[in-house]
């Protein structure tokens, strides 16, 4: 007889089965029969009668039976009748009442986002691509589902597949059923030179609730151009018939990509005689051109300038390098200053400073659109010709101040001259006046 009851205590306690089932638990209790329970805003009523292996479940849209130790789904709500426990016993009617141990949980949808990044480290001119997938590994249905990765105007959308662009940035809408997978991957090309922490968003629905969730966070670096243009300018202030050395050298400073100069070109100004062929370059008058590509190996070329100055004026030398890196094409100039003075005009330096003209590309780039940067680096020293101004433009000052005096005295003596000579006059008339009335 004991081994009867401990069999049946043993019955009465019985869990149910691990479920595979991803949700999440509202409400685990023990509740006495016909005892209304809230639950998510919701009414659930338990009804436990004398046959305790079921329990009757009332729920928002209907009943349902739950046998002990046992799971059943209603409306994505899984419950659980998991034992009974002793209530109490009536004694008129000679009848024992017992408790139910139930938990009543929500099924959930479960969205994975995995989002890859292809490289995270790009020069301006690169693309990267990028893969995602969104999964939905719950047990319920995802809907209005919003796909979100939203980049900086230093990137554009080179391409797109199986999602869209909008603005800058990616879109997907739809619903996801359970473990169905969606896959999307598209690429970015970086136009500017930025660091930026990047991630993608999530957001869907599932009945009356809205989740989201986000992708992990990564860093995108993108450097400048790898296109380098130095220019040096031996001396940057001559007398004409003077002359001086000017060299540019061009540079391709990444070392895993080959940069195809279209066009690289200098104007000399009039007034500036270029004496000796520039090796290397075509000439065409004033105008001197190059083309060929900055491979790994040979990763720079430099030009030699002897300038000889010919006409007295400020000059600017303004070279312009025209490049295809990546498919994307470029431009990038540099600036120099040349002033060229009179024979015998004297220089009065008074503090001279090293220059040097290193022009990194600005990052200003649209696809398939050149826009050119100019970065200036100018030192123009203080000369004797702006104190010799200064001395000829007070020479003319006295010189108009003479003048002027001169001006001034002639008039007063003119106007002295008047005077007396009408006194004269006077004079003259009163005397006759006089010898008449004799």
């Amino acid at each position: 007889m004991k081994k009867k009851r401990l069999f049946l205590v043993i019955i009465l306690f019985l869990l149910p089965s691990v479920s595979a089932l991803y949700q999440k638990e509202l409400y685990s209790g023990t509740v006495y029969p016909g005892q209304n329970v809230n639950i998510s805003n919701k009414t659930f009523t338990f009804n436990l009668g004398s046959i305790t292996d079921k329990i009757n479940v009332v729920t928002p849209s209907g009943g349902i039976i739950v046998k002990q130790g046992a799971c059943e789904v209603k409306d994505f709500f899984n419950i659980c009748f998991e034992g009974t426990e002793f209530w109490y016993q009536n004694y008129t009617l000679d009848k024992m009442y017992y408790k139910a141990k139930v938990s009543v949980s929500e099924i959930l949808p479960k969205i994975e986002l995995t989002r890859t990044i292809e490289n995270k480290d790009l020069t301006i001119g690169e693309e990267t691509n990028i893969d995602v997938i969104f999964k939905n590994a719950g047990d319920r249905d995802a809907d209005d589902i919003i796909y979100k990765d939203d980049f900086p105007p230093e990137f554009i959308i080179a391409s797109v597949t199986n999602c869209r662009s909008e603005g800058n940035g990616i879109r997907w809408n739809g619903a996801l059923t359970t473990s169905l997978e969606k896959r999307c991957s598209y690429k970015i090309r970086a136009i500017n030179k930025i660091t930026f922490s990047s991630a993608a968003m999530l957001q869907y629905s599932y009945g009356e609730k809205t989740e989201s969730v986000n992708s992990t966070i990564d860093k995108i670096k993108v450097s400048d151009y790898q296109l380098n243009i130095s220019t040096y300018l031996a001396d940057d202030d001559l007398s004409v018939g003077e002359e001086t050395n000017f060299t540019i050298t061009l540079k391709n400073n990444n070392p895993e990509k080959n940069i195809q100069i279209e066009n690289f070109e200098i104007s000399m100004p009039i007034g500036i005689k270029v004496p000796y062929v520039v090796y290397g370059m075509k000439q065409d008058f004033n105008k001197f051109r190059w083309k060929g590509t900055l491979t790994q190996e040979d990763s720079s070329v430099s030009f030699f300038f002897e300038l000889k100055a010919e006409q007295p004026k400020d000059y600017s030398l303004i070279t312009n390098a025209a490049f295809l890196l990546n498919n994307i094409r470029g431009e990038i100039s540099t600036l120099d200053k040349l002033k060229v003075r009179k024979i015998g005009e004297e220089t009065e330096k008074i503090e001279e400073e090293p220059v040097s003209y290193v022009n990194l590309s600005e990052e200003s780039y649209k696809e398939e659109v050149m826009v050119e940067t100019v970065t200036t680096t100018t030192t123009i020293p203080i000369t004797q010709e702006n104190a010799s101004e200064e001395k000829e433009e007070k020479l003319t000052i006295e010189k108009e101040s003479t003048v002027k005096k001169l001006f001034n005295n002639a008039f007063f003596i003119i106007i002295d001259a008047i005077i007396i000579s009408l006194i004269i006059i006077i004079i003259m008339k009163i005397v006759k006046q006089k010898k008449q009335n004799y």
